[in-house]
């Protein structure tokens, strides 16, 4: 009888001293992983576009900002596009409504003439206007560049990390926004972004943030299949570090190797 007693005292012993390891160890690993999150080096530096936004005046457009977007040549002024500005050459990109403080996105949209192939180029000088977004068509480049700069005179620089990158269908993106509080539709337009996405970016992003998509011509599948590339972010919150996050292939990239 003592000796049953004795194994019994040694097995909670034994139990205690395991469950101490077991949170030990857990400790230290939380630990080290906050020390270093909290050391990641910042690999985006906002450099403002205010006084070029509002300096910039493409023949009878109205600028309403400006765009950079890390990794690429994108670096132009956002318009309400016209004729005449189509028909200056010059770099840009437009916008058909500039949300207010009831709505919670921004459709940025930019002219693709030299980059709509199968096997797009990545980062080739020579292009402008939006040809360089399809860049992130390719893991190796999405998987280092994750953030876009919006500067809008008046309200300052806003930076955005990207969380979905997708091939879709033509939308009419004239009537593409929503209200702050039609919390299921944009709960909706987050979940298929997410679902439709190449990648799975570990970012978190709900109906309360912010958001803007630039939308570019494809014909990555032809005349007959997905004839828009999207990339869809959300902005970043008060607080939060400028660092990079992880980013994986999902099963739809697939279809584009």
């Amino acid at each position: 009888m003592k000796k049953n007693k004795k194994s019994v005292r040694g097995l909670i012993r034994l139990a205690v001293v395991l469950v101490v390891l077991i949170l030990f160890v857990f400790g230290m690993w939380m630990l080290v992983n906050y020390f270093m999150d909290e050391n990641k080096p910042e690999i985006y530096f906002i450099d403002t576009r205010n006084e070029q936004a509002l300096n910039t005046h493409l023949e009878d457009a109205w600028t309403v900002g400006w765009i950079r977007v890390q990794g690429t040549n994108i670096d132009y002024p956002i318009i309400y596009e016209t004729v005449d500005a189509y028909n200056s050459g010059q770099p840009y990109t437009w916008t058909y409504h500039v949300p207010d403080q009831d709505e919670t996105r921004m459709v940025i949209l930019g002219h693709n003439v030299q980059n709509v192939s199968y096997d797009p180029i990545i980062t080739d000088p020579t292009h402008k206007d939006f040809e360089q977004l399809m860049s992130f068509a390719k893991y190796d480049f999405a998987k280092d560049n994750f953030y876009i700069q919006i500067s809008i005179p008046g309200e300052g620089e806003a930076l955005y990390k990207i969380y979905a990158v997708s091939f879709r269908m033509y939308t009419d993106d004239t009537t593409d926004y929503y209200k702050k509080e039609d919390k299921e539709e944009l709960k909706n337009y987050i979940e298929e972004a997410r679902n439709k996405s190449i990648y799975d970016y570990d970012v978190d992003v709900n109906e309360n943030d912010d958001l803007i998509a630039l939308v570019t011509c494809t014909r990555y599948f032809g005349y007959d299949g997905e004839t828009q590339f999207r990339v869809d972010a959300r902005r970043v919150r008060e607080g939060e570090k400028i660092t990079s996050y992880d980013v994986a292939t999902t099963e739809n990239y697939g279809i584009i190797e």
